[in-house]
C-alpha cells in the first residue's frame, strides 16, 4: 500500500511540476513547497518501509496504519497547497536582473543590516558570547532574551536580502555578495545554528531560478524531478552532518546514516513524533480551527502580553515533559495541527488556506513597497525561508510576516521620506 501511495505521489508531483512550468513565474514556489513537504512528512515512513522497520530514533514506533495515513495526508497537503496557491493568482515573476544598488529599498536594507549589526555586537555582546558557547547556549539565550533574538533575526534576514540584491545587481557584484554569505555561514557555525547558513543559501536562490527558467520546457520538468530527488537527500544529509558537527562527531556522519537511516536524526524526526502520537491516539479531540488564533497573536512579545495563550507546540511539550518549565519544548509538525483541527480532511483544508495566504501576502508586500520590483527580492527571502522551516511548528505565518516586514518597511519609508525632503530642500535652494 505504501508503494502505491508513493506512485500516486510521483504522478501528482509530475502534474504539479507541469503546471509550475506553464503557470508560475520565475520563482517556483510549488517546487520549494513540495520538496520540504516531502522531507518533513513523507520521507520518514517511506524510509521505514524500505528498511522494513517500525522503530525509529528516540524509541519512535510507527504502525503500518499510521504510515499510510501520514503519506496520504502528506499528499493531500501538497495538493491543497497547490490549489490554494494557484487560486491566489500570485505570480512570482521577476523580469529585471539589473538592480540599482543605490535604490532606496536596497539602501534601506543595507542601513538596517549595519544598524542591527552594530546593536547586536555592541549592546548584546555578552549574549552573543553565550550563544556561541554551545547549541544549548544559543537556544537558551534566544529564548530568554527576545530583544536579542529579534535583532538576530533582522540582522540575518538583512544579510540574506543583501546577497539577493548583490547577486542580481548591475555590473559584477557577485564577488561582493560573498562577504554577507561568508558572514552568515561563520555566524551559523560558531553559534551552532543552521538558520543563518540556510539563509545564506537562499540568498543565491533567485539567481538559481533565473538559470532554471532558461531550460527547455520538457527538460525543465525533468530537472524539477532531479532537484526534488537530490534535495530530499542533500537536505537531511546536511542537517545530520551539522548535528554531528555540533556534537563534535562529524566523522561519525556516514556511520549514523548506515546504522539509523538518513532521516532518523533529521529535523523532521521531532515534529514527526507529534504526528504519530496524535494520529495514533483514538481519543484525539479535534479543535475545528481554534488553534489558528495563535498564528495571529504569536508576534506579540511575552513582555507585553505575559499571559499570551500557549501555542500547540508549547501545550504539547507541557503535557509530555515532566516538570515542564518555560523554554522546554518538543517538535510539533504543522501537519499535526492540520489533523488536530479537522482530521484527515484537515490536511487539504489547512494547506489550501496556507497556499492562498502566501499568495496574498506576496501581493500585500508588493503594495506596501509601492509596487517596486525590488520588494519581491525581500519577500523571496521570507517566503523561501518559511517554506523550509514552517513544517516544524504550528501555523505562525501571519505573525512571522509581521515580525519580518515591519523593520524593513519602517527603514524604507523613513529613508524615502528623508530623500524626498532633501530633494525639495535642494530645489528650493537652487531656486
Amino acid at each position: 500500500m505504501i508503494y502505491i501511495l508513493l506512485i500516486i505521489f510521483l504522478l501528482i508531483i509530475y502534474k504539479i511540476f507541469e503546471y509550475s512550468v506553464r503557470l508560475e513565474g520565475t520563482v517556483k514556489v510549488l517546487l520549494l513547497f513540495s520538496l520540504f513537504a516531502f522531507v518533513y512528512y513523507m520521507a520518514i515512513p517511506i524510509e521505514f518501509t524500505i528498511k522494513g522497520t517500525s522503530i525509529g530514533a528516540y524509541g519512535l514506533v510507527i504502525s503500518e496504519r499510521v504510515k499510510q495515513i501520514v503519506i496520504s495526508i502528506g499528499i493531500l497537503a501538497i495538493v491543497g497547497f497547490t490549489v490554494g496557491y494557484l487560486i491566489s493568482s500570485y505570480n512570482f515573476n521577476i523580469t529585471k536582473l539589473s538592480i540599482d544598488i543605490f535604490d532606496p529599498i536596497v539602501l534601506s536594507v543595507a542601513v538596517l543590516a549595519i544598524v542591527s549589526g552594530i546593536m547586536l555586537f555592541g549592546v548584546f555582546y555578552d549574549s552573543i558570547l553565550n550563544s556561541i558557547s554551545s547549541y544549548a547556549g544559543n537556544f537558551t539565550e534566544t529564548y530568554v532574551n527576545p530583544v536579542y533574538a529579534y535583532l538576530k533575526e533582522i540582522f540575518t534576514y538583512s544579510l540574506a536580502i543583501l546577497i539577493v540584491f548583490l547577486t542580481n545587481a548591475k555590473g559584477n557584484m557577485k564577488l561582493l555578495a560573498l562577504l554577507p554569505t561568508a558572514a552568515l555561514i561563520v555566524f551559523g557555525l560558531i553559534s551552532s545554528d543552521k538558520d543563518p547558513i540556510l539563509l545564506s543559501v537562499l540568498g543565491w536562490g533567485i539567481l538559481f531560478f533565473f538559470k532554471l527558467s532558461q531550460i527547455h520546457l520538457i527538460e525543465k520538468i525533468r530537472t524539477y524531478f532531479l532537484i526534488l530527488v537530490l534535495g530530499s537527500i542533500i537536505i537531511p544529509a546536511f542537517s545530520l552532518a551539522f548535528s554531528m558537527y555540533r556534537a563534535d562527531a562529524l566523522d561519525e556522519t556516514f556511520k549514523q546514516v548506515k546504522k539509523n537511516g538518513l532521516y532518523t536524526y533529521f529535523d523532521a524526526a521531532g515534529p514527526f513524533e507529534s504526528l504519530v502520537d496524535v494520529i495514533g491516539d483514538p481519543n484525539t479531540e479535534f479543535e475545528y480551527g481554534k488553534t489558528y488564533y495563535w498564528s495571529l497573536i504569536g508576534w506579540i512579545p511575552k513582555s507585553i502580553w505575559p499571559n499570551r495563550p500557549l501555542d500547540l507546540a508549547t501545550s504539547y511539550a507541557k503535557e509530555k515533559i515532566k516538570n515542564w518549565q518555560p523554554g522546554y519544548g518538543l517538535g510539533y509538525s504543522l501537519l499535526t495541527e492540520a489533523y488536530k483541527n479537522f482530521g484527515v480532511p484537515g490536511a487539504f483544508l489547512q494547506y489550501f488556506m496556507i497556499g492562498i495566504m502566501l499568495g496574498l501576502l506576496g501581493k500585500l508586500s508588493f503594495w506596501l513597497f509601492k509596487n517596486k520590483l525590488e520588494s519581491k527580492y525581500i519577500f523571496f527571502i521570507w517566503l523561501s525561508y518559511n517554506l523550509a522551516i514552517m513544517h516544524r511548528g504550528p501555523l505562525n505565518l501571519p505573525s512571522s510576516f509581521i515580525r519580518f516586514i515591519l523593520p524593513f518597511l519602517l527603514c524604507y519609508w523613513s529613508l524615502w521620506t528623508l530623500l524626498k525632503l532633501y530633494n525639495r530642500w535642494r530645489v528650493k535652494r537652487i531656486n
